[in-house]
């Protein structure tokens, strides 16, 4: 289908996504002592007021596909494109339709074999990059270069599939940046998934929300959210469970470095449905740096009665002297131990991927700042 085909469905959802802007607000409600949002939307409203003409850049390095206005023609079937993110979703999503244009929308499958993707990088003002995934089988990996402006991933998980998945994106340094990545997993499926972020100066929201709609379907999920300088991260990770007997285990660990903020929230959800199924999250943030902040809070909403499980845990703690002083004593310096400590969460990571797991160490690596400390 020529790119062409999608003007007409786009013009539609720009349409929708300009009347949402107008009714919506950045957060629904406002901070109190009580509730708290820990992404800052002003500069996300003034690079949408205010940001310039869009350049697109194409990241380096080998992928199978390069995807956006600086890569690949790729477009997806129309009835896939803002199937799981509505333009109405959000003041985000609707930012992110009201500049997407069918340059920016992409496609990928994988049946089997190892597929690497990256996303092109915006410069100037906001960039909305869209990529649309099937999955069927085997290992995607994901790079999406920050850069201003917003990006969403739709990913289907085909019926009985086999799949494992991880992005990688950081280290933001522009004013904005929003990502939401939202998961469909149907009957019988298994995702193993995966993903880094990480802020170095500017304001990184991540939307992360996988919903497991088939029965038998299962999720083992692990994010990790880094921030360095005086960069602000707030990750929210999400599970659905919509079907009966799904299995869901998430954990999102976040590294607060310098003066970062870091943020790991989100809610573990069993509807009605899911009846006789389990569901864990926790979530945790470690802070490194005297004068970076941390903040958990996990959630969960358990709507029946029969369930086989639900559990969740927080914590939010200043690195150990104790551990820092024991790896001293072994000969580390307190930089090395600092060090030690990240290359144990990238292990953790890379361990998403077999086939392409030394690719995603090596990007996961450079996107959280390792040895700039």
């Amino acid at each position: 289908m020529a790119v062409a085909a999608l003007e007409a469905p786009l013009e539609r959802l720009r349409r929708e996504a300009l009347e949402a802007l107008q009714r919506l607000d950045w957060q629904p409600i406002a901070d109190s002592p009580t509730v708290k949002s820990y992404t800052d939307w002003r500069p996300f409203n003034r690079l949408l007021v205010e940001g310039g003409e869009v350049g697109w850049e194409r990241p380096s390095g080998d992928w199978d596909l390069v995807a956006g206005p600086c890569g690949d023609p790729s477009p997806p079937p129309a009835e896939l494109v803002a199937r799981l993110a509505r333009p109405a979703g959000s003041k985000l999503l609707a930012a992110h339709y009201s500049r997407l244009t069918g340059e920016a929308v992409a496609y990928a499958e994988n049946t089997g074999e190892p597929l690497k993707i990256a996303l092109c990088r915006p410069r100037g003002g906001w960039g909305s990059r869209h990529l649309v995934l099937r999955l069927s089988g085997g290992e995607t990996l994901v790079y999406i270069p920050p850069g201003p402006g917003s990006v969403v991933l739709e990913v289907y998980v085909d019926p009985g599939a086999r799949a494992r998945l991880a992005l990688v994106t950081g280290p933001l340094r522009d004013p904005a940046m929003g990502l939401v990545a939202v998961k469909l997993a149907a009957e019988g499926s298994e995702l193993r998934y995966g993903s880094l972020a990480s802020s170095a100066q500017g304001q990184l929201r991540v939307e992360d929300v996988s919903i497991l709609a088939g029965a038998g379907a299962s999720l083992e999920a692990y994010s990790l959210a880094v921030g360095r300088e005086s960069g602000r991260l707030d990750y929210i990770l999400d599970t659905v469970q919509d079907a009966p007997a799904t299995a869901a285990r998430a954990a999102l660990e976040g590294l607060a470095f310098d003066e970062s903020l870091v943020a790991a929230r989100g809610t573990a959800r069993v509807t009605r449905r899911a009846r006789k199924s389990r569901s864990s999250f926790d979530a945790s943030v470690l802070m490194l740096g005297e004068a970076s902040r941390g903040y958990t809070a996990p959630m969960m909403e358990i709507d029946t009665g029969d369930v086989e499980e639900a559990s969740h845990h927080a914590s939010q703690e200043k690195a150990s002297r104790d551990a820092l002083f024991y790896l001293a004593s072994r000969g580390l310096s307190t930089r090395e131990a600092v060090e030690l400590i990240t290359a144990g969460k990238l292990e953790k990571l890379a361990s998403t991927l077999e086939t392409l797991s030394g690719t995603l160490h090596a990007l996961a690596a450079d996107a959280a700042g390792m040895g700039q400390q």
